[in-house]
């Protein structure tokens, strides 16, 4: 079965690597535009690219899908299938449709909840117990195909967006291989759309904390947030960026956002229904430090 592998980040340059690890037949890779990254505007290739590179595959990226832009890459390459991780572009109907069996996408949610960019994210920031992967027959919705195959990945109380991601990342990948051999005779699931959600974007705005939300609720954020894309707090003007959190208490002490405590051992912030502990930040400008650290240096300016 030849397969064209699409996709960008981390998240899928693992599947692609197992894939390539297992003996599939990976005839091309096709992932975005080489990007410009930090501040010496160097060329940074996806990682998705550097395992195609290391394995001496075609790599395609093409600027667009158009059909005049994208036909004559399928017609070079036949794929007799579409193996989709974390590419960031919806598929049109013709390059869905040319594949003998499709276009499979893996995705890092339990469908048909947190369709969209960020499940893993939302996953946490909601106060889920649980998060999974899906892998389903792709359709021109965004993430709305029939649904293949399942694993659930348990939420642990400390879970962060950044260690969910790397257990679903390992659990996708061995999906994908156990669930490629069956194509041909798996049938999929209809997802009811009634109990949909949407993981969109997250905003800019999203990520800075205001205190006068749940305090449980701020908590799971910050983790589901952390490390990417982060949040932060303001305090007299300047922003700090929260590393990590815990629910301190559940006493409701207003006004909201105020300094409880500031000491080696704790910063105390007042929420709605809790207190919040901060137990590691990073000041403007500066790199991330435990509270402990953090008081040393700022015990009379802060």
């Amino acid at each position: 079965m030849r397969i064209m592998f699409m996709g960008t980040p981390d998240f899928a340059a693992y599947s692609l690597e197992k894939l390539l690890e297992s003996g599939a037949e990976v005839t091309s890779v096709v992932t975005r535009a080489d990007a410009k990254k930090d501040r010496g505007q160097k060329i940074k290739f996806s990682p998705v690219k550097e395992v195609a590179l290391a394995h001496n595959l075609p790599v395609y990226q093409p600027v667009n899908l158009k059909e005049e832009n994208f036909l004559e890459i399928l017609e070079t390459e036949k794929p007799d299938l579409i193996v989709v991780v974390a590419y960031g572009r919806i598929l049109p109907p013709y390059v869905l449709e040319y594949p003998k069996f499709g276009c499979i996408n893996v995705h890092a949610s339990l469908l048909p909840k947190y369709r969209g960019s960020a499940p893993i994210q939302y996953a946490v920031a909601m106060g889920e117990i649980e998060s999974g992967v899906t892998i389903m027959q792709m359709n021109e919705g965004l993430d709305t195909g029939d649904m293949l195959t399942k694993c659930v990945v348990p939420i642990g109380d400390t879970e962060t967006g950044g260690s969910l991601h790397d257990k679903l990342m390992v659990a996708g990948a061995e999906l994908l291989l156990n669930t490629i051999p069956e194509l041909e005779t798996l049938v999929g699931e209809v997802q009811d759309d009634s109990l949909s959600t949407y993981a969109p974007p997250i905003k800019k705005e999203e990520t800075i904390i205001s205190f006068n939300l749940d305090a449980k609720d701020i908590v799971n954020k910050i983790r589901g947030f952390y490390p990417f894309p982060g949040t932060s707090f303001i305090h007299k003007e300047k922003a700090y960026k929260i590393h990590s959190a815990e629910l301190f208490s559940t006493e409701d002490k207003q006004p909201y956002g105020s300094i409880l405590e500031f000491s080696k051992n704790r910063l105390l912030i007042s929420a709605k229904n809790g207190v919040i502990n901060i137990t590691a930040l990073q000041p403007p400008g500066k790199k991330m430090m435990k509270i402990a650290d953090f008081y040393n240096g700022n015990r009379d300016n802060f």
